[in-house]
């Protein structure tokens, strides 16, 4: 499942969720219980390269390795 990042537009609670794409839709702030979420961008990683090291994914097949 995939993480998604939020922000309430109530509170402003920012918070993240590992939640289906079917589910992302009925998720509710953990601060307040407000519905009204804005779903924030956020970069994702594929496991390989510079970030997907930096998150303890697999190596990337690069010169440097």
């Amino acid at each position: 499942m995939p993480l998604f990042e939020f922000r309430c537009n109530e509170c402003q609670h920012q918070f993240t969720l590992l939640v289906s794409n079917a589910e992302k839709s009925s998720a509710v702030c953990p601060k307040c219980g407000s519905g009204n979420l804005k779903q924030l961008i956020t970069p994702f990683s594929t496991g390989k390269g510079f970030l997907g090291r930096l998150l303890g994914g697999s190596r990337g097949s690069g010169c440097c390795g």
